[in-house]
């Protein structure tokens, strides 16, 4: 009456309850993000056994997603602070008008984009209130270049 699940977004794959032995099992799925959760459900009505499971030796599939590359390369002239932030990024620029702006994640998907900068005093400013603690890219378009700089929000 106690079940292990198996569930890959959300769906559930596999299951299984009572005494097995150790077994090898492999699911197929597509290309693409996936969330893998397994649940142990205990029926307190019967006792016995070890009330346990365990899973062991877990591969996941690998692919080659294009991430995001970063140019090592300064822009002196471009600046980016305060690096951490929890709640505004401001982005200046000396010599350069900025074309476009980007705020991405780790994985290098666009959480904001920005086309129609306005400078306020020369400075542009990312509200990041909204966002969860972690790293993200802030890439900035100019005329001449791409830059890209690692950002944290804390």
């Amino acid at each position: 009456y106690d079940f292990f699940r198996f569930f890959i977004d959300n769906v559930e794959y596999d299951s299984w309850s009572g005494e097995h032995e150790w077994s090898y099992h492999e699911y197929q799925i597509d290309t693409g993000y996936h969330n893998f959760k397994w649940i142990y459900e205990k029926d307190f009505s019967i006792l016995g056994g070890l009330d346990a499971a365990w899973i062991d030796d877990i591969v996941f599939p690998v692919s080659q997603p294009s991430l995001l590359s970063v140019r090592r390369k300064e822009k002196s002239d471009i600046f980016i602070y305060p690096n951490p932030s929890s709640s505004k990024f401001y982005l200046s620029s000396k010599n350069n008008s900025f074309v476009n702006i980007k705020l991405l994640d780790i994985y290098g998907r666009t959480v904001n984009n920005f086309d129609n900068i306005e400078l306020d005093q020369n400075i542009f400013t990312i509200d990041v209130n909204n966002l969860k603690k972690g790293f993200y890219f802030i890439q900035v378009s100019t005329s001449e270049d791409i830059f890209t700089k690692r950002v944290i929000v804390n």
